[in-house]
């Protein structure tokens, strides 16, 4: 056996199984033992549905209590790597979903790779986005194309809060023998100016500004 395949043994642990009437749940499976009923079965399996819908969002929520146990100390860590096996990563981004979402905005039915998207707008917009994203059934990636257009909209419409100042000096230095050809040198400037004021405007909206 390799080292990387041992280590990626090692790192496997195996939970104990947990029943809910005739149903036991394994790290694998499902077991039952019997003949559960309609309302058993029914019971068992809306766990099911709600931990595949909610199981990142009820991570986060753990992830920011046992954080809040200042009193465990390094045991903290420890718990949370040991019981989820998630990469330091990962665990780093729910941290940060848990500081700037509020559980409010955490809205059912909305990924986790959707609120990291929203993580740094101000709770109202946030909110707006993610119902948005619900109801459309925007992908992760949708949304954040969304946002981009909306605040380069609210940057053309001068809509944006605070001011970006754009200031283009254009130099035309034409040495031409013919109205034709400095026409040309002109219509070439221009197209250089255009592309100046659009990579402006895009940089302003990294800030969150709108042009004047």
């Amino acid at each position: 056996m390799t080292k990387r395949a041992l280590a990626t043994k090692t790192a496997v642990t195996k939970t104990k199984p947990f029943n809910i009437g005739c149903f036991r749940f394994t790290d694998t499976g499902v077991e039952v033992d019997g003949r559960p009923t309609f309302k058993e079965t029914e019971g068992a399996w809306d766990f099911v549905t709600r931990a595949h819908r909610s199981a990142n969002h009820w991570m986060i929520s753990m992830i920011e209590y046992i954080d809040s146990r200042k009193d465990w100390g390094d045991k903290r860590d420890q718990l949370i790597s040991h019981e989820t096996g998630l990469a330091e990563k990962t665990v780093g981004v729910y941290r940060s979903i848990a500081k700037s979402v509020p559980p409010a905005n955490r809205l059912e039915g909305v990924g986790i790779g959707h609120l990291a998207v929203v993580a740094k707008l101000g709770e109202p917009e946030q909110r707006e986005w993610l119902e948005k994203s619900r109801d459309e059934g925007w992908s992760r990636d949708e949304l954040k194309s969304e946002i981009r257009s909306a605040k380069r909209e609210k940057l053309i419409s001068g809509k944006a809060s605070g001011v970006f100042q754009i200031e283009v000096v254009l130099h035309l230095d034409v040495e031409a023998k013919s109205v034709h050809k400095a026409e040309a040198t002109a219509q070439a400037a221009g197209e250089q100016m255009i592309k100046v004021l659009d990579e402006a405007i895009l940089k302003a909206s990294v800030h969150g500004v709108r042009v004047r």
